[in-house]
């Protein structure tokens, strides 16, 4: 399997630390892991945008039992180019996936800088670790399926490394963006998302600059943003 550093731009559904200014900027350092947009570049492995959950997690329609609903498995369907009954069996593996993940974890906690779940061109787990020491493919049987795990050397942070470092930006992003609505951590990709709601791409390059040599990390800019919809004040 060919190898890829911090430079590749995959499409992952990942561990992401997903920071809402609005708790971040007043003190509070909590981090959600949620399902973030895939970034949006091609793959030899990957033509079509796939559907994965986050860190391997089960996604967040709920599977009871062998009962997969039907807008989660069309879903899954369109966005990975399979038919609903191989939609259906993947969503009841990715349930069961987590004691597998969570062993992963434990295993590589040292090294780990995230665990995902790709769909294309086959259902398997890649965990990206840090520094250049290879691990060879393992597998895993999942409800009678062999779920190949694949190993990706050589980034350059931990999660927990990494999730430090968004956290510490968090805390300062709005002194260089103050349109600034959110901030994402790609560990996958080494870089920092910070959503704005301006729309001007040039306006955002001085602030962008001085944030990416405050930071050490890449910054991505992705324009006219709105903020989460829970820091929004909704009328009663």
């Amino acid at each position: 399997m060919a190898r890829h550093g911090i430079g590749t731009s995959m499409q992952r559904a990942i561990i992401l630390v997903v920071i809402a200014l609005g708790s971040a900027c007043s003190g509070n350092q909590d981090q959600r892991v949620e399902e973030g947009s895939p970034a949006p570049a091609a793959n030899a492995r990957s033509g079509a945008e796939p559907s994965r959950a986050p860190g391997g997690m089960p996604r967040s329609a709920p599977v009871l039992g062998d009962d997969v609903p039907d807008v989660e498995a069309s879903a899954y369907m369109e966005a990975n180019g399979v038919s609903l009954e191989v939609a259906k069996e993947r969503l009841l593996i990715e349930s069961e996936l987590l004691p597998h993940v969570q062993d992963l974890r434990e295993r590589y906690r040292e090294r780990m800088a995230f665990i995902s779940i790709e769909s294309i061109p086959y259902q398997h787990l890649v965990v990206g670790l840090k520094g250049p020491a290879m691990e060879p493919a393992q597998h895993i049987s999942v409800r009678g399926t062999d779920v190949r795990v694949e190993f990706e050397e050589g980034y350059p942070y931990t999660a927990r490394e990494f999730s430090d470092i968004v956290s510490r930006a968090s805390l300062r992003v709005l002194e260089f963006f103050p349109d600034a609505t959110g901030l994402a951590g790609r560990p996958e990709l080494g870089l920092i998302e910070v959503m704005v709601s301006g729309t001007d791409e040039l306006s955002h390059v001085p602030a962008k600059e001085a944030f990416e040599a405050m930071t050490g990390v890449e910054i991505k800019i992705l324009l006219g943003r709105s903020p989460p919809r829970n820091l929004i004040d909704i009328p009663h």
